[in-house]
């Protein structure tokens, strides 16, 4: 499944790297680059 999320703070980051863990594909945005390229793979 292809989820897109919308913010990396705290909860934002919890939450994508578990929908990763668990296999699905993943676009994400937040307003500062570094956060989100954390997340690349």
């Amino acid at each position: 499944m292809r989820i897109g999320c919308t913010g990396l703070g705290h909860l934002g980051t919890a939450i994508a790297n578990r929908l990763i863990d668990c296999g699905h594909e993943l676009s994400v945005w937040n307003r500062t680059a570094a956060k989100a390229s954390a997340l690349q793979a």
